[in-house]
């Protein structure tokens, strides 16, 4: 067997491999010897089909299972002795199979690049401190506190216009140039001063637009000019013209508010209930705070450490993972599939972007681990499961430190919680090295 390795591209590599007849002719009779043994021809009994008829009969699929036998059984030796570390699995491009002629078999694999860091210490940081406004917390607490509220239907709903403090069904589409860009099924508002916090209008909020709805009725539909907003679903609509049709399907109303904080064992009067508010609003500014820090990292060191080279399987990887959750948020959200299938399609660009950003991140993570030797033992990968788990993110987190039958499943769950646990840790790293500038930045 003859390894030949090319160097295609900084991230990718050719792999040629020939096989001596030699090499292949033992792999060919064993594998001739067990089809035969499920041969069935007529005129023969299963198993007692003539070796040459075998061959003769069925060298195509023969020739597949010769080819995934020795590639199977060769390809571990091939990357161990060529100092090959491959990302994922191998491109075939070539693999022939001629009678009394070497097999020949060419592949291809990306490889992380090689890449020298420029800085990650002593960076200098910004950080914004989320203050949280008493008018942000008012409008907060009513939020909170209508939501916890069971509503009941209007009766007469045919007759039923919307007024001030209502929950509504509505569903609402967005057209382009006469061509739907949007659809949402069955969302829930509430209306008016005192629950949607808009002082003029009872207005809802459509996808960051302020849409009047005070005196509709169910069944009633209205058409709405309205510009997208810089801060649209999808950045390439901000600020077109468009079309917005709003349908009320249900209005509800608000049970007495007494008799739910009765029933609510944590929370006997009004005020433990805002108390137990408070300690939610403050907790979640702080966790804004400490995410839009981490994000400020990450920003520094894609700027500081530009990558030339990203391998395209690393890209194509996030790529897949990116859309998978925007189609499942977007599922949830009570989109169809056509119209995922549709918004997904025209938003590729901004995926590839995406993708490629946070594939040149898991190289700089990866990078500053090995420079700086931070650990990432056996005992803290499986703290980190059960953290993850504790904090709500369940996926496959209880599967892996308990255990689980599929080995292809645990080796994907494992890779997870390694760059979680790499990310981790080197932000910590870095924000323990950095100079953090903190600036207070109110929310109202």
């Amino acid at each position: 067997m003859n390894v030949f390795v090319e160097q295609v591209s900084p991230c990718k590599k050719r792999v040629s491999v020939d096989f001596e007849h030699e090499d292949v002719k033992d792999v060919l009779n064993h594998v001739l010897g067990s089809f035969s043994k499920n041969a069935q021809l007529p005129g023969f009994r299963k198993g007692k089909v003539p070796l040459s008829m075998v061959e003769k009969c069925f060298k195509k699929e023969l020739d597949q299972e010769c080819k995934t036998h020795l590639f199977r059984e060769t390809y571990p030796d091939i990357i161990q002795k060529n100092e090959l570390e491959p990302l994922f699995d191998p491109i075939v491009e070539e693999f022939s199979l001629e009678a009394n002629s070497p097999m020949k078999l060419v592949f291809l694999i990306e490889e992380k690049p090689d890449f020298d860091l420029v800085k990650y210490k002593n960076l200098e940081l910004k950080k914004n401190e989320y203050i949280c406004t008493d008018d942000f917390f008012e409008k907060n607490f009513r939020r909170v506190l209508f939501s916890n509220f069971e509503f009941k239907r209007r009766e007469e709903e045919e007759e039923a216009v919307v007024v001030d403090g209502d929950f509504c069904h509505l569903s609402y589409t967005i057209l382009l140039d006469d061509e739907e860009i949007l659809k949402r099924e069955r969302y829930g508002f509430f209306v008016g001063e005192k629950s949607d916090f808009r002082s003029e209008g009872w207005h809802v909020d459509c996808d960051g637009m302020s849409i009047p709805v005070a005196g509709l009725k169910v069944g009633q539909e209205e058409t709405f000019d309205v510009t997208l907003p810089e801060d649209s679903f999808d950045e390439k609509y901000a600020g077109q013209k468009a079309k917005l049709q709003l349908l009320v399907t249900d209005i509800f109303f608000k049970d007495d508010l007494d008799e739910f904080l009765q029933e609510n064992d944590e929370n006997k009067d009004l005020e433990s209930f805002r108390q137990n508010v408070k300690e939610q609003t403050v907790d979640m500014f702080a966790r804004q705070t400490m995410e839009a820090l981490d994000a400020t990292v990450f920003e520094e060191l894609l700027r500081l450490n530009p990558l030339e080279f990203v391998p395209e399987s690393l890209v194509q990887n996030w790529e897949i993972l990116l859309m998978r959750k925007r189609m499942n948020d977007m599922l949830k959200e009570g989109q169809d599939m056509k119209n995922v299938e549709l918004q997904l399609s025209k938003s590729k660009d901004y995926f590839h972007e995406k993708a490629e950003e946070m594939a040149k991140i898991d190289l700089l993570i990866e990078k500053i681990v090995e420079e700086e030797d931070i650990s990432l033992s056996e005992d803290e990968l499986i703290d980190y499961a059960r953290r993850m788990k504790k904090e709500g993110d369940r996926q496959g987190y209880e599967d892996f430190y308990e255990g689980h039958p599929e080995e292809k499943i645990l080796i994907e769950l494992r890779q997870k919680l390694l760059r979680g646990l790499s990310q981790e840790k080197v932000l910590s790293f870095v924000k323990e090295q950095a100079t953090v500038v903190s600036e207070n930045k109110e929310i109202s």
